[in-house]
């Protein structure tokens, strides 16, 4: 293979040593497989759950959370630190694995040596740079550990132990990489950049051949030795986190996420919650040895926030040392307090945001089923909203013949047997009791008949009792439940709108349990459809935020601040502008805000245009502002269909966007933190210094392709659009196509990074 760059992988190693090393690796992984064996055998001790179906979206799950870490990357610093560490680990360990099949498999077997030529040039700037960028990482969390200390993070010794151990691996890595240049001295050395460097700097250090041989040699043996023992530590320590968050990926679950598990059979269940650790799934089980201790769950939990004795990592850190028998004892009382539990609003957020998609809302209700039904011990005022539920259909105890009092005067229509209508509305016990909320529904009702839909509302509604089954009462929330059901099966409607959070997470997510399964929307979604179909017109000051484009003629200095305006869907204008188009007051108020509004006048344009416009609304098209296009063809005129190509645009105006560049710079409102940004870039691209060499065909060019996306990604979608349409020649929408390549071809870059340093303060 003379000329022919190839891997030597035993270089300078005696055949002796060889032999230790293939032993040593015997005993490792035996170690290992003991070791993994025994946690399995510990998951299994739980009780059965039914984690193995769907298995193409749990593969899926596994692609995305764990090997391309979606959900860690959701924060800045410590995604960009973690997902570095990740991406430079499972490199290495895919090299190590390709330089075992080339030695062992392919070259014994089949004659054939798989590291050679332009695959292996490729393979070992791959591994190089990663090799760094896992160094890179290492730093990263050392200084956020034990430098910045952030409160939910733990700066123990065993912490510093794990980082120090990894970063010895890498590093006696690339010192036998250096020590092999250093002495065989290939064409082919720069194509390995950081082992490369490192030898030069041996030899200018003055080392000669022996020398070299001989630290390369002990240095093997020690980078051997530590590698061995990493892979038969990883089942006994913080490493086993390396195959049960992968796992607990895969088995996490698939259900809505505001979907409790319901108790089956619950008058014949043995146990109601969790009093014993035997009494938690397998599942839980994994649950427990699948955290990080990372502390997103604290940072996130409002509960925590306040002040309170909940910690969601506490928690689980407390069940799994409890599990390996650290801590013994009973679980409640002893091991976890009652306040604990009670404080948890299960608002999910924990869920949520924690990387290894540990279910800790699931175990927290678990152990209050166990107060709650077994034991009887509920918070102080739980009892009696229990007992309200239960005896008038309302957490307050109000009368269940005022529950439709808030539609006096407004001719709600009443679903009837045998009667079909589109939306069944479900008011709920807040907007049907609290005076401050039923303005809420009487808003929907007049927005639903202005649209002109067939809506009702069920007489025999009641609380869909949510609060029962978030404080344990399982019993009481499933009676409530069918109750329920039963009512809504005698009636015939094609759709629930509700405008209650809690009551779509019940009536979407909860009641398929016990076969009532509808399709459920919220009010926003209604309200946005309606809209979008035209049957009904939104107000002048919202129709103008709406407009595609800006009016013809437009100049002056105001101009490139309306041409910037942004231009949100009609969800979010309902959400922002809510008093403008939904009164919940009389009449008389709509008309004391809006004066012209409303009266005959108004009805008789109504009619005369033949298009419903909510109370206090007008068309538009009068008095001097000018017609404009519907919703539907606004949205046409928005996507801009016809176009040419983004990447050819892109190409053509290049010229435009290299002097938007230089005036941006020159400009004194361009944030500081931007400005040093992109003269490092210029600096580095115009630089005979390269992250990947340029004389590596292709790839050498891709680190400045990525570098200038970044760039131009942060001037033209974090710094403030007014300021760039500025000195932009052509109109909003060309910006905005070009805006958007620019971010596709930098969307792995957080988007908080570049907010950080392009956007201004």
């Amino acid at each position: 293979m003379t000329g022919v760059p190839f891997r030597d992988t035993f270089w300078n190693v005696p055949h002796t040593v060889q032999v230790l090393l293939y032993a040593g690796a015997l005993v490792a992984v035996g170690i290992f497989a003991y070791g993994t064996c025994q946690r399995i055998q510990l998951w299994r001790r739980g009780t059965p759950e039914q984690r193995f179906d769907r298995i193409g979206e749990r593969l899926w799950l596994v692609a995305v959370q764990a090997l391309g870490q979606a959900r860690t990357l959701s924060q800045a610093y410590p995604g960009i630190m973690h997902a570095t560490m990740f991406w430079g680990f499972l490199a290495l360990f895919m090299g190590t694995v390709l330089a075992t099949i080339d030695f062992d498999i392919t070259l014994p077997l089949f004659r054939y040596k798989l590291l050679r030529g332009p695959f292996y040039l490729a393979y070992e700037t791959v591994l190089d740079l990663f090799g760094l960028f896992f160094v890179i990482g290492l730093g990263m969390a050392v200084y956020r550990r034990f430098v910045v200390r952030p409160h939910r993070v733990d700066p123990t010794p065993r912490f510093a132990n794990v980082l120090a151990l990894l970063f010895l691996i890498n590093l006696t890595g690339f010192v036998v990489e250096a020590c092999r240049l250093a002495v065989t001295r290939p064409e082919w050395g720069p194509w390995s950049p950081v082992g490369y460097a490192l030898g030069r700097g041996l030899l200018a250090a003055g080392m000669s051949e022996s020398g070299l041989r001989a630290l390369h040699l002990s240095t093997w043996g020690f980078h051997a030795v530590l590698a061995l023992g990493f892979i038969a530590m990883i089942p006994y320590s913080y490493f086993i986190h390396l195959i049960t968050t992968p796992l607990n990926i895969f088995f996490s679950k698939l259900t809505p996420r505001g979907a409790i598990r319901e108790i089956a059979n619950i008058e014949e269940a043995d146990t109601l919650g969790v009093s014993r650790l035997a009494e938690f799934s397998w599942k839980r089980r994994l649950d427990f040895d699948a955290c990080v201790e990372c502390g997103r769950c604290e940072a996130a939990c409002p509960a925590y926030l306040a002040g309170t004795r909940l910690s969601p990592k506490a928690i689980i850190v407390k069940l799994r040392r409890h599990m390996h028998g650290e801590l013994p004892g009973p679980i409640h009382g002893a091991l976890i307090a009652a306040d604990e539990l009670w404080a948890c609003t299960t608002c999910m957020a924990c869920v949520q945001e924690c990387p290894a998609s540990i279910d800790i809302v699931d175990t927290i209700l678990d152990l209050r089923r166990y107060l709650t039904l077994s034991e009887g011990a509920l918070p102080s005022t739980a009892p009696q909203s229990l007992q309200n539920i239960q005896r008038a259909g309302n957490p307050w105890g109000l009368p269940p013949a005022e529950r439709l009092r808030w539609a006096d005067g407004l001719g709600v229509p009443v679903l009837q047997e045998g009667a079909e209508v589109e939306y069944l509305y479900w008011v709920g016990c807040s907007a049907s009791y609290d005076r401050r909320n039923q303005s809420i529904a009487r808003a929907v009702v007049k927005i639903l008949r202005a649209a002109g839909v067939s809506f009702a509302v069920m007489r025999e509604e009641r609380c869909h009792g949510e609060v029962a089954r978030r404080l344990g009462e399982e019993y009481l929330y499933q009676t409530v439940q069918r109750e329920n059901i039963g009512n809504l099966n005698r009636y015939r409607f094609r759709k629930i709108v509700t405008h209650c959070p809690h009551c779509f997470n019940t009536l979407k997510n909860e009641f398929p349990q016990f076969g009532g399964t509808y399709e459920v929307l919220h009010h926003s979604v209604v309200i946005d459809r309606l809209i979008k179909d035209g049957r009904f017109l939104l107000p002048r000051a919202v129709q103008r935020d709406l407009r595609a484009a800006p009016r013809g003629g437009e100049s002056g200095a105001g101009a490139p601040a309306r041409r910037a305006a942004p231009q949100p869907r009609a969800g979010a204008l309902l959400r922002r502008r809510r008093r403008a188009h939904v009164d919940g007051g009389a009449v008389g108020e709509a008309r004391e805000h809006h004066p012209r509004r409303g009266g005959a006048r108004g009805e008789a344009r109504r009619r005369r245009h033949r298009l419903p416009v909510l109370s206090g609304h007008v068309r538009p098209g009068t008095e001097g502002e000018g017609r404009r296009r519907d919703p539907r063809g606004q949205g046409r005129e928005r996507a801009g269909g016809g176009e040419p190509a983004l990447m050819r645009e892109l190409l053509r105006i290049l010229p435009d966007l290299a002097r938007l560049i230089g005036r941006l710079v020159a400009d004194p409102v361009l944030p500081r933190a931007a400005k040093i940004a992109l003269a490092a870039a210029v600096a580095y691209l115009l630089s005979p210094i390269d992250l990947i060499p340029d004389f590596i065909p292709v790839v050498g060019i891709l680190d400045d392709v990525l570098v200038a996306a970044i760039v131009v990604d942060g001037l033209l979608n974090y710094v403030d659009r007014g300021l760039v349409l500025k000195y932009w020649p052509g109109d909003a929408r060309s910006l905005q196509r070009v805006a958007s390549v620019a971010r596709w071809l930098a969307v792995w870059v957080p988007r908080r990074v570049k907010r950080r340093v392009f956007a201004g303060r």
